[in-house]
């Protein structure tokens, strides 16, 4: 049990200095970890919150090697463990602006792909398009998706808000580039997370991460239309 305790200790300090290689290697530990009351233990470590704690488990063979796959054709992958929005920013994430429905808002936990190029984060041609236009290209993106890993099981859909907002972070400390940031025009994607479940609810969009101001999260109307409001796809990894 001390050896576990010692690999959440060592980890944490390998992100306090920044040091990326020992995070690696200390992280990918974490990850062998199998027993789930080893786990609850960690978790209650002090500065270790649980809810902020990694979501630990193991992939089976065959959703390794579709995450390959997908990694060699331009797809970053994360866990999301379920964190809220506030979570993320006590872990570090500034925000411009975030609304305060979503501070505690989650989502189920899930393994999680994007394609991380600027270019192909977006589909392209969702700008300047109303959301219900923006939908029609995200059917057509599933439909490509399905061709190309038949059988994979594989989910095209929206963002949920906390889901995009965790990823960015973990993306942002994976490879110190902030998605829909400077290289994404300052963009904002629409998500799938609503201010209420009343008639009339407003959507989630989530973007335009300044490096001194931080990211923005707030509510807009579906109809609102702009070059900078886009739609970004995000695919779910069945865990087989």
């Amino acid at each position: 049990m001390g050896v576990n305790v010692e690999i959440l200790r060592n980890l944490q300090d390998a992100e306090k200095r920044h040091d990326k290689k020992a995070i690696v290697i200390w992280q990918n530990q974490l990850n062998d970890l199998k027993a789930l009351e080893e786990i609850r233990l960690i978790k209650q470590l002090p500065h270790a919150a649980m809810a902020e704690a990694p979501n630990v488990q193991r992939l089976s063979k065959e959703t390794q090697r579709l995450v390959e796959y997908l990694k060699k054709d331009g797809y970053a992958v994360y866990d999301y463990a379920g964190r809220t929005p506030l979570q993320v920013k006590k872990d570090g994430m500034r925000f411009w602006y975030l609304n305060p429905i979503l501070e505690n808002l989650s989502s189920d936990p899930s393994l999680l792909a994007f394609k991380s190029a600027p270019e192909d984060f977006y589909l392209r041609g969702s700008q300047k398009l109303p959301h219900e236009k923006q939908l029609e290209l995200l059917a057509q993106e599933r439909q490509s998706v399905e061709r190309a890993y038949p059988s994979a099981g594989l989910i095209t859909r929206e963002w949920h808000a906390p889901e995009l907002i965790d990823l960015s972070l973990q993306h942002l400390k994976t490879t110190k580039i902030r998605l829909q940031g400077k290289d994404f025009g300052y963009s904002y994607t629409w998500t799938d997370t609503y201010s209420s479940n009343q008639p009339g609810a407003t959507r989630a969009g989530v973007g335009s991460w300044r490096g001194t101001s931080g990211l923005y999260a707030d509510f807009w109307s579906s109809e609102d239309v702009s070059p900078y409001l886009r739609l970004a796809p995000v695919v779910e990894i069945p865990r087989k």
